[in-house]
């Protein structure tokens, strides 16, 4: 190796040099920082997007706390119809038209029902429908945002 470095003319021992300088200086810049930036920017947005994810979150909790507060209204009568023959012909009818996905009775008052790609206010205001008219309660919920807006898919559990 000496020989060889030897063997160089001054001027190409001098490029050789800079370009090692630059390269020692250069490699932990690429190698370390670059990656790191990188990381800590995609670890910002991902935090900005769950940010707002928490504040779609918060909002529809305070929704359905506001729904649940409300005076709890007297079981109307069904009209001889089953839990699940109102809850189908309801969701059926309206705006929900078609996002109903499957409802699985369990006992004779409660009912399971998945729905998906459903707008987050028709459905709200479906379950409102439910307790006014029929005194059809919420027991369970719960609802994973879609990417289009304002659709959610909803698993929930009705009582009579």
């Amino acid at each position: 190796m000496k020989a060889w470095w030897r063997e160089q003319s001054v001027r190409d021992r001098r490029i050789l040099v800079v370009g090692g300088l630059f390269l020692c200086a250069a490699l932990p810049y690429w190698l370390v920082w670059l990656p790191l930036s990188d990381r800590v920017n995609s670890m910002e947005q991902d935090v900005a997007r769950l940010q707002a994810d928490l504040a779609w979150m918060e909002q529809a909790a305070g929704q359905i706390r506001s729904a649940r507060g409300q005076t709890q209204a007297a079981p109307a009568d069904m009209g001889g119809q089953s839990l699940l023959g109102i809850i189908d012909a309801t969701a059926q009818s309206g705006p929900l038209a078609g996002t109903l996905r499957r409802v699985q009775p369990e006992g004779g008052n409660t009912v399971r029902v998945w729905m998906e790609n459903t707008p987050f206010d028709d459905m709200l205001l479906w379950l409102d429908e439910l307790r006014r008219q029929y005194g059809i309660q919420v027991s369970s919920l719960v609802v994973d945002r879609q990417s289009a807006g304002g659709r959610v898919n909803v698993r929930l559990v009705l009582e009579s």
